[in-house]
């Protein structure tokens, strides 16, 4: 009409009527194509429900069969998930394959194409994650229920159980990281991001490899040095001492070559940085001359073993049982529950409760009127009560007679030989507690009466031979 055609009828006619037969022929085969696909998918997601609701019945079949909670609690949205990314599948497949039969120019195709194998891999990358997350759980379940507590395979698991969550963060990621490298891969003109995905994919790996490496031998000393049943009680201390040290020594052995590792991923060469490190750590000891001190005085404790782990020791103002003994410093923690950090230079005189043995030193303070035959044979009963209730008690009670006068009262110090325990107040403390409550109590069972506080005053007697009650002795005692 803007041209000025008058008959359009015949225009469009004739416009038709140019159209290539080759064309009328693509577009009937291609409806009758695209038709097909449609009821052909149709049918397909018709029969998608009864064919999962059928696998997930035997799933949980086999999911309560093999004691498998985790499969059978998440088999449903599992099936939901597949039935959804499959049906958005089919769909996206019968466009592109719709659009292929319709001769759609190829660069319109190839971003269809894109998109199906995008979603394709998306999809895939959420189910499998889906899957793995069920079978970690499932495994963790079956260890659980078919190994017995105390087994080879229960207690190094029970060790390691920590690392199931950390795997699965790893996991998931090493998922979504390849799922986001694939999906860049697609597309050409970002290519060559994909380099920093798989970059990303082996830092992760390595990341969980040092985590499970530094897991592994921690458990692997532990056993080695401390589940040796033949050992003797200072033989375990020293294996107690030195183990964590070697736990240390080989979690920075394995931070060390993660490093390197990582550095090598990401193409750094490290040996400059080695050699500046070197060169930074030569200055900073020449400076430190502190921290090499507690360093040697830390490896003298160790070597000429000063006190061990679980020693009750006392050095300046800090006492209480060692917690761990490092290069630099010593934990000792107190009867009350404070932690004393010591720097080993620092310590110089150290008194040590845990050798050999140790007495538990009580003095009994009894009255001048107090028959002193009867309270040996109570002590002496104290003693023998004592000896077959306490396996820490060596010898009986040694009470060898008065050991003090004073103007009140008398003091018998009764001695108990120990064999030295690792405990929070120190064996000797504890076993002294114990010493005094069944003193107390022995004492009530014989009619002793306790002893009171007394005082004792003096009169001197007046020149007519009469005691002034008002003027005491100046040399009175109390």
């Amino acid at each position: 009409m803007y041209r000025g055609e008058q008959n359009l009828p015949r225009y469009t006619l004739e416009l038709i009527q140019n159209i290539p037969k080759q064309l009328w022929q693509t577009l009937l085969y291609g409806l009758l194509i695209t038709g097909g696909l449609i009821i052909a998918t149709s049918t397909i997601v018709r029969y998608l429900d009864p064919l999962l609701n059928q696998a997930g019945k035997r799933i949980k079949e086999f999911a309560v069969f093999a004691h498998l909670t985790s499969v059978y609690d998440q088999t449903e949205a599992f099936l939901a998930n597949i039935k959804f990314h499959l049906t958005n599948t089919l769909w996206l497949l019968t466009l592109y394959l719709s659009a292929y039969f319709f001769k759609v120019p190829a660069k319109p195709l190839s971003y269809l194409q894109t998109l199906l194998i995008g979603y394709l891999i998306v999809a895939l990358s959420i189910l499998i994650l889906q899957a793995a997350s069920a079978i970690i759980d499932s495994l963790d379940n079956l260890i659980e229920s078919f190994f017995k507590p105390g087994t080879l395979v229960y207690r190094y698991y029970s060790n390691l159980k920590h690392l199931v969550p950390f795997s699965k963060r790893c996991l998931e990621a090493v998922i979504y990281v390849n799922m986001v490298t694939r999906i860049i891969g697609l597309i050409q003109t970002i290519t060559g991001l994909a380099n920093i995905g798989e970059k990303l994919l082996s830092l992760i790996v390595v990341i969980l490899l040092g985590r499970v490496f530094i897991e592994l031998s921690q458990l692997l000393l532990e056993e080695i040095m401390l589940t040796d049943q033949g050992l003797s009680e200072t033989q375990k201390q020293r294996r107690m001492t030195i183990t964590p040290l070697l736990q240390s020594l080989s979690k920075y052995l394995v931070y060390f070559g993660s490093g390197i590792w990582i550095l090598d991923i990401f193409e750094i060469d490290p040996t400059p940085i080695l050699a500046a490190a070197g060169l930074l750590g030569l200055a900073v000891g020449l400076g430190a001359q502190n921290l090499i001190n507690d360093m040697v005085s830390g490896f003298f404790i160790l070597f000429e073993n000063y006190y061990l782990v679980g020693d009750f020791i006392e050095t300046g103002d800090a006492s209480g049982v060692v917690e761990a003994i490092e290069l630099r410093t010593t934990r000792i923690r107190h009867p009350n529950g404070q932690v004393y950090i010591v720097r080993n230079g620092n310590i110089e005189e150290v008194v040590n409760y845990s050798r050999d043995y140790i007495y538990a030193v009580v003095d009994i303070p009894i009255s001048y009127e107090a028959n002193v035959k009867e309270i040996y044979g109570v002590l002496q009963q104290v003693s023998e009560e004592l000896q077959a209730n306490y396996p820490e008690v060596l010898e009986p009670i040694d009470f060898n007679g008065i050991e003090e006068f004073t103007p009140s009262h008398m003091v018998i110090r009764t001695m108990t030989k120990l064999k030295p325990t690792s405990n929070p107040r120190g064996i000797h403390d504890e076993i002294q507690g114990v010493i005094r409550d069944m003193i107390k109590e022995a004492f009530d069972r014989a009619g002793i009466p306790p002893l009171l506080p007394q005082r004792i005053i003096r009169f001197k007697p007046s020149e007519n031979g009469n005691i002034d009650l008002l003027k005491p002795d100046s040399h009175s005692v109390s």
